[in-house]
């Protein structure tokens, strides 16, 4: 199969000849349109010879340019998984099926990654309402019944995502999503995207693709590789050493970033708003919340965080990320006199 890969800020989308037209495979996050525009002028394609677009899953590096594209061209026909639908009318990452990080060092990469490469400290995105003419997939469905002209089929991928889905086409090349990665392998990642809702499942969908017949595998981030590497990887990571995603975790290290940001001079004034706003929507332990705006309110103030020498890593560690007794999502801080 002929694919034209679109290398975005962190996403790999794809372009696919269809006949005359083309068929474009996830767009990248909400910021990249500048970027997308340039990559699909180099593969020599415009946005009017773009029929079908396949998100492969709802999170924001996959589905941030939805509504820049259909702007430019609204004949576009989009294909998704039914269960999608509602997700991706949320406008973020679904984070109530669990899941976390494949281990604590991509948990830490990752986490500085998108702070100070990226600087995204949220995960949204523009929400989608489906529309007349858009395709919904339940269970495998091959390509040509939902109107485009290639030898292939979507199958059902979960795993990263309850909704995530790949394309399967007949010369074995396949487009998994986040269904499979080739990122940070030297943190143990072991070809498994960073985040995963569910290993068991995640791992099922590396049979599924293996045993369908996929040849070579086309991830969204980094270069393509020989699906043999799934079959050597398979179930080599372990549920008991990921790094679960907990919103206590993710405001541990986002208090420990603005005490360096403060120190360095970092400029998070237009990035952690947002990360409050974003918390807060989550249903964020109210005490963590808390400890967040008054840290947030001292730096506005002060520029620094030397009130609060008491926050160290292993108040952290005892307290924020200990689970507490009592009610679900609630974390137990304890502030040392």
């Amino acid at each position: 199969m002929n694919i034209t890969s679109l290398k975005l800020s962190a996403t790999n989308c794809f372009v696919i000849r269809a006949a005359e037209n083309y068929v474009l495979i996830d767009t990248g996050y909400e910021d990249d349109w500048g970027e997308f525009c340039t990559r699909l002028r180099e593969a020599d394609v415009e946005l009017a010879q773009i029929s079908h677009l396949i998100l492969t899953h709802h999170h924001d590096d996959h589905c941030g340019l939805l509504h820049n594209i259909l702007r430019e061209n609204d004949s576009i026909r989009v294909v998704m998984s039914h269960r999608c639908k509602d997700l991706i009318l949320r406008g973020e990452n679904d984070l109530t099926h669990g899941g976390g990080y494949v281990n604590r060092w991509v948990a830490l990469i990752v986490r500085l990654y998108l702070s100070l490469i990226l600087r995204k400290t949220r995960h949204t995105f523009p929400p989608y309402q489906l529309r007349d003419g858009d395709f919904l997939v339940t269970g495998d469905a091959n390509l040509q019944d939902i109107g485009i002209p290639l030898n292939g089929k979507i199958i059902e991928t979960p795993g990263h995502t309850v909704d995530s889905i790949s394309i399967l086409f007949a010369d074995g090349d396949c487009l998994v999503g986040d269904a499979a990665a080739n990122m940070l392998q030297f943190a143990g990642t072991k070809y498994c995207a960073v985040f995963i809702t569910d290993l068991g499942a995640y791992y099922e969908s590396w049979e599924k693709i293996i045993s369908a017949g996929a040849s070579r595998i086309f991830p969204a981030h980094g270069a393509p590789f020989a699906a043999d590497k799934l079959k050597g990887n398979l179930w080599k990571n372990k549920a008991e050493d990921m790094a679960p995603y907990r919103y206590e975790c993710e405001i541990a290290f986002y208090v420990c970033f603005l005490k360096v940001a403060s120190r360095y001079d970092f400029d998070i004034s237009q990035t952690l708003p947002i990360r409050i706003i974003h918390v807060l929507r989550q249903r964020a332990p109210v005490h963590g919340f808390h400890i967040l705006i008054k840290l947030y309110r001292v730096y506005r103030a002060t520029g620094n965080y030397e009130h609060y020498t008491w926050f160290t890593s292993k108040d952290i560690t005892r307290s924020v990320v200990a689970p507490s007794t009592g009610n679900q999502g609630e974390t137990r801080i304890t502030e040392r006199s």
